[in-house]
């Protein structure tokens, strides 16, 4: 999961997370990755700043700032994201974004930017809104989100537990009520 100060490729990274996990659990693991960006640095490589969405963090009781606290550079986080997913990910590794303009999107944007190579095969990228499309009432009234809204763990830990939610619902739907 991502946030950032925009909606779209190019835009600054704020904070970057990656949990993983198996489809077929859809338990987020117990290692994660998580690490604020420092702006200037997304700057540097010419990423830019929407002002809508700073105006938008700005509102957000905090959380902003304390997701500009202990910032590393982009391109250490990236190679630091590299490793993580070199050591906690099988050599097929998917990667789950929400939504294949975002968080896929605006990654291999800022690894092409930073002269890095992409650490998955662009083949293997999902999206998680699309695999919870006709499941979000039931999810919002069945399950609802727990820790702190748009902080990228949280963020990523919903939606994986979401996917297994959907997944162990399509596969076992007479255990469930639909209300």
């Amino acid at each position: 999961d991502l946030e950032t100060l925009g909606k779209g490729t190019g835009c600054a990274i704020v904070s970057i997370a990656a949990v993983p996990f198996f489809k077929s659990e859809g338990v987020p693991g117990e290692s994660y990755f998580h690490m604020n960006i420092d702006i200037k640095s997304c700057l540097a490589y010419g990423l830019t700043i929407d002002p809508e969405t700073l105006t938008w963090w700005m509102g957000m009781s905090g959380l902003f700032l304390r997701l500009q606290q202990d910032t590393y550079h982009l391109k250490n986080a990236l190679i630091s994201l590299e490793t993580f997913i070199h050591i906690n990910c099988t050599t097929d590794v998917r990667v789950w974004g929400r939504g294949p303009s975002f968080d896929n999107a605006i990654m291999r944007d800022a690894f092409d930017r930073c002269e890095r190579p992409l650490p998955w095969r662009f083949s293997r990228e999902r999206c998680v809104r699309t695999y919870l499309c006709g499941y979000e009432e039931l999810l919002q009234k069945h399950f609802p989100f727990t820790g702190d809204l748009h902080h990228p763990v949280h963020d990523a830990n919903h939606q994986i537990r979401s996917i297994g939610k959907v997944q162990s619902l399509a596969l076992n739907p007479e255990q469930y009520e639909l209300d």
